[in-house]
């Protein structure tokens, strides 16, 4: 049993000082981290990819790693940063929407006289 425990994670040194209770919890708890390690690695895969279909398909709408990777922001500094709202955004939003409205507008007078004739 003790070349099993120590691919599992058991020091050679310590396997013979514990019980077999204590070389079963030790066992499962390694267990349980090698795991939860491979999750966060296939997590981190599939983000990468996300990313790198980011960056191939369209950059320009590729996400920061912060907001791709939201444990990268410390807490305590997204408690005090309140996210302020981008003008130039709000001003671009403001000449599309104007652009789309005077062509509405334009395409109504141009079907009233169409019509009207």
């Amino acid at each position: 049993m003790e070349p099993k425990a120590i691919d599992f994670g058991i020091p050679a040194t310590e396997f013979w000082v514990m019980t077999f209770g204590e070389i079963m919890s030790q066992i499962e708890s390694n267990q349980r981290k090698r795991e939860i390690e491979l999750k966060e690695k296939a997590m981190f895969d599939y983000k990468s990819a996300q990313l790198n279909m980011y960056a191939f398909n369209d950059p320009s709408k590729m996400p920061t790693a912060e907001k791709h990777y939201p444990f990268l922001v410390d807490k305590e500094i997204k408690k005090i940063e309140q996210p302020e709202p981008d003008l130039e955004d709000w001003q671009s939003d403001k000449s599309l929407m104007m652009q789309q409205a005077m062509q509405i507008k334009a395409t109504r007078e141009r079907r009233k006289r169409i019509g009207g004739d």
